[in-house]
């Protein structure tokens, strides 16, 4: 599991904008914690 938190960290700091970065964020946590809702 922070093996996967990583490389959500890495992918939401190299974002080029806010909201990509927080679309990654919401997504990737929901598949890591395998639910249907996250949000921030």
């Amino acid at each position: 599991m922070l093996t996967r938190l990583r490389e959500i960290v890495e992918k939401v700091a190299s974002a080029p904008r806010l909201n990509e970065a927080l679309n990654i964020l919401v997504t990737d946590i929901c598949l890591a914690m395998d639910t249907e809702v996250c949000s921030v």
